[in-house]
């Protein structure tokens, strides 16, 4: 039916999250993230999976209530970005850096996944976070052709 929020619009294919809303101006076109605490000692996996708490307060390893989480697969990240005089990971900052992807996949625990991951975004208000599930082809398409396209297509 072209509802692309719902985890049940593809079984038979793997889905991948790309947020919208506030965050990223309106378009659907972020996956969750966040900048390095270095001062902290933070690695890029912790940051990973800080960034998908904050975007999916269900998912958060704090949140009690949670059916639902993420694993995150391995310490390593699945690929990188380097940026050179744009915009950083969270959009609103100049100069350089590097943006890396880190993999993780929704689990269940203890029940339906798809029936769990129903009300992932209805914690917290839900309107603000916008969110799609895409299948590999779409998440492409969406991406455009540029390099970001390229490393995404290489790494799923």
């Amino acid at each position: 039916a072209g509802d692309v929020s719902s985890l049940r619009r593809r079984l038979d294919r793997r889905l991948f999250l790309v947020l919208g809303g506030t965050r990223t101006g309106g378009a659907l076109e972020a996956f969750p993230s966040a900048e390095v605490d270095a001062a902290r000692g933070e690695t890029t996996r912790a940051s990973a999976e800080r960034a998908l708490a904050e975007a999916v307060p269900a998912l958060a390893p704090s949140n009690p209530a949670s059916v639902v989480g993420a694993y995150f697969v391995g310490n390593a990240p699945a690929g990188h970005l380097r940026l050179l005089g744009g915009a950083g990971a969270g959009g609103d900052r100049g100069g350089s850096g590097t943006l890396f992807f880190h993999r993780a996949q929704l689990v269940a625990a203890g029940g339906d996944l798809l029936s769990a991951a129903d009300s992932l975004f209805q914690v917290g208000g839900g309107g603000e976070n916008k969110h799609a599930w895409l299948t590999r082809e779409e998440l492409a398409e969406r991406l455009g052709g540029g390099e970001l396209g390229e490393l995404v297509k290489a790494m799923l």
